[in-house]
C-alpha cells in the first residue's frame, strides 16, 4: 500500500489471544504500479481478509473455488464490518463480556471479530456498512448471547 496498512489488533488482556482487528483505509499518494496484497487474517482463522492494490488494466484469471470437506474445531461465527459511509463506533469485549476498548471507524475502515464480543453505534446519520459473517447463521437463540 502506498501509505501502508494500519492495523490494530485487539487482544484478550489475560490470554493475549487475538479477539478483534481494525484495519484502516490506506491512503494512496501515488498511482498503483504493481499488484500488492496484504493479508490481515491469520491463515488459521475461518474468516479471511486482505487488502489488494490493483493497477489499471490488471486482470485475474477466472476461477472456481473447489468444494472440500474441512474440519473446523470449536466453530463460532466470525463477523466483519466494512464501513462504506459515515462513522461508526465499535465497543470490543472479551469472550467473558469484559469491556476492552472503543474504536471509531470511518468510511473505508474494516473491523473483524474473530472471537470476543462487540457492539456497534452509528455516529453520523449517513452510516452505511457491509456485514460479512461465517454461516450458516441459525438465529440469535443458537448463535449469540447479549452482553448489554
Amino acid at each position: 500500500m502506498t501509505a501502508g496498512v494500519v492495523r490494530k489488533k485487539i487482544l484478550d488482556p489475560d490470554s493475549g489471544i487475538l479477539l478483534h482487528e481494525v484495519i484502516r483505509k490506506p491512503r494512496r499518494d501515488a498511482p498503483v504500479e504493481v499488484v500488492n496484497r496484504v493479508d490481515f487474517s491469520d491463515p488459521q482463522e475461518f474468516l479471511q481478509g486482505a487488502i489488494i492494490e490493483i493497477p489499471a488494466s490488471h486482470s485475474f484469471r477466472a476461477h472456481v473455488h473447489l468444494e472440500r470437506n474441512r474440519a473446523v474445531a470449536n466453530f463460532r461465527a466470525q463477523e466483519c464490518w466494512v464501513v462504506l459511509g459515515g462513522q461508526v463506533e465499535v465497543d470490543y469485549f472479551t469472550d467473558s463480556g469484559d469491556f476492552i476498548t472503543t474504536e471509531k471507524l470511518d468510511a473505508g475502515d474494516i473491523t473483524i471479530s474473530f472471537r470476543g464480543g462487540h457492539g456497534y453505534r452509528t455516529i453520523t446519520t449517513d452510516a452505511l456498512v457491509y456485514e460479512f459473517k461465517s454461516g450458516p447463521y441459525e438465529g440469535q437463540q443458537l448463535d449469540k448471547i447479549f452482553l448489554t
